[in-house]
């Protein structure tokens, strides 16, 4: 395992789970090896809010006015790059709230849909009873015709769920 090595080819710190896959490691081994070298000096542990990056203490600097320097910028760096992993990671549940906000719009939709279906059907069952008397068939017709009515809206409700979470 040569960490010294990707740290010199990387001008910036790095966490644990990247070093382990530029490393083919797998993380413990490598949190084991960083917590050795924190312990002798050879390498600079760095947390940032909930992240915690690594680099090479005095990486690239052999002159000692510019050891505090590069800390400061090793630091500013690690900040930026935690900055932007909050950020990747707010993004990604801004896009999984705004699919669920579509799937509740359109589930929505499909109740008035449904709501005006049922009503314009007992509207027009209701008109159509008063003009002759209502039959047993046609009591049962109508009821068949509800029952539809409803299960095709509750399927097209889970479909739509169904589709705005697999996104």
């Amino acid at each position: 395992m040569d960490i010294v090595q990707l740290f010199n080819e990387n001008d910036e710190p790095l966490r644990i789970d990247e070093l382990a896959l530029l490393l083919d490691e797998k993380e413990i081994s490598v949190q084991k090896e960083l917590d050795r070298m924190v312990s002798e000096g050879i390498v600079r542990k760095i947390s940032i809010r909930k992240n915690t990056y690594y680099c090479l203490e005095n990486q690239g600097f052999t002159a000692s006015q510019f050891d505090n320097a590069r800390t400061n910028l090793l630091s500013w760096m690690a900040n930026i790059k935690a900055s932007r992993d909050e950020l990747s990671e707010e993004t990604e549940s801004l896009k999984n709230e705004l699919n669920k906000i579509y799937s509740n719009f359109i589930s929505i939709m499909g109740i008035f849909v449904a709501v005006f279906a049922i009503v314009f059907s007992n509207a027009s069952f209701t008109f159509e009873t008063i003009r002759d008397y209502v039959g047993t068939e046609e009591i049962i017709s109508f009821i068949v015709a509800e029952v539809v009515t409803v299960l095709m809206i509750i399927i097209l409700l889970v479909a739509l769920n169904i589709f705005f979470r697999r996104k």
